[in-house]
């Protein structure tokens, strides 16, 4: 019975090693696992090349923005040029004249006020 036993256990054992992955098929499978990795790693390096695009893409049109808006600033008049200087002085202007209509408006409706008062007691 014990000889029976080994040859049965023998027997076993050759066929779970005839059964298993042959060298060609471990080989095949480890091919695919190394594409697969392959596959990820290459779309892990294409994503981060398209954030870092987006970035410098992002801070081109910053410095872009920049520069228009200094552009713009510079062509705005400071007062320091003549032409700056005449802007100045018609706004100054346009501010007094507006001033002027107030006050004149204030004292219109002072007047009035005294107008009406004199009314109502008779004068």
């Amino acid at each position: 019975m014990r000889k029976v036993f080994g040859i049965l256990l023998l027997a076993g054992i050759f066929t779970v090693t005839a059964c298993g992955p042959s060298r060609s098929d471990r080989a095949a499978e480890q091919a695919r696992l190394d594409s697969i990795a392959e596959a990820y790693e290459q779309a892990r390096l294409d994503s981060i090349a398209e954030v870092e695009a987006a970035a410098a893409a992002a801070a081109a049109a910053a410095r872009q923005q920049q520069l228009q808006t200094k552009a713009q600033e510079e062509k705005q008049p400071t007062g320091r040029t003549e032409e700056g200087r005449r802007l100045r002085e018609t706004q100054i202007e346009e501010q007094r004249q507006e001033d002027g209509r107030r006050e004149r408006g204030d004292q219109v409706e002072e007047e009035e006020r005294e107008e009406d008062g004199r009314r109502r007691r008779g004068d």
